[in-house]
Order: C-alpha cells, then sequence, then structure tokens
C-alpha cells in the first residue's frame, strides 16, 4: 500500500518536474539574450510612403 503512494508521489513529481523546469530554462534564456533588428534586415521601407 505504502508503495503505491510512493509511486504516485514519484510519478507527479516527475511529471510537475518535467513541465516547469523547460518553463524556466526558457524564461531565463528570454531574460539573458538578446538580438539587434534593424530595417534593411526585416526587408521593409526606412520610411513610409507618402502616396495614397
Amino acid at each position: 500500500m505504502k508503495w503505491k503512494m510512493f509511486l504516485k508521489i514519484a510519478l507527479a513529481f516527475s511529471i510537475i518536474f518535467n513541465i516547469i523546469v523547460p518553463i524556466a530554462y526558457n524564461a531565463e534564456a528570454a531574460t539573458s539574450y538578446s538580438a539587434t533588428v534593424n530595417a534593411s534586415k526585416l526587408n521593409v521601407r526606412d520610411k513610409p510612403s507618402t502616396n495614397d
């Protein structure tokens, strides 16, 4: 009986751990890495068109 309870707790912990750790890793990566983008890289016009 105790083994079943232990297995349930271990399974629940491993599922929660596998869900939370990747989310925390991605959040940390998003705060520590940056990118520089300019108009030529995006292939857009530098100034908006005045033609209607």
